[in-house]
């Protein structure tokens, strides 16, 4: 069983069910069912700001094939037509800390912007009792 959004009544997760669909599935062309074709992720790289657009994020994530995440915790603002989603995605070595702009359109809620930080996972080695 994949991680599931509680969507039933907040439109607004839509797009992020989609990315999470895309993300486990490996369809990274369901991705661009969730962003705005002009969509931008940004993020640190070496201590320096970097953004990419989505279609080189989705190229990116083609490459990476299927990816085994959980969803560690989820916050929401909304307020009319915009809305910031944080996301807390959990992988076997890293955790990704994702902040995801929306914006509701005439098609409905997109994803206009991502930012994201990633945190190496610690894992922790119980000392052997000699």
């Amino acid at each position: 069983m994949h991680p599931s959004l509680e969507i039933s009544n907040n439109d607004v997760l839509k797009p992020i069910q989609t990315f999470v669909d895309a993300v486990l599935s490996g369809n990274s062309e369901l991705m661009r069912e969730a962003f705005h074709s002009e969509a931008a992720l940004k993020f640190v790289e070496a201590g320096s700001y970097a953004e990419t657009g989505i279609n080189d994020y989705i190229e990116f994530m083609k490459k990476q094939g299927p990816l085994p995440l959980a969803i560690e915790n989820l916050t929401v603002d909304q307020f009319e037509t915009g809305a910031a989603v944080k996301v807390e995605f959990v992988l076997p070595e890293v955790k990704f800390i994702d902040f995801f702009q929306l914006l509701k359109l005439d098609s409905g809620w997109k994803i206009v912007n991502k930012i994201y930080v990633k945190q190496e996972q610690v894992q922790f080695v119980q000392p052997a009792i000699t």
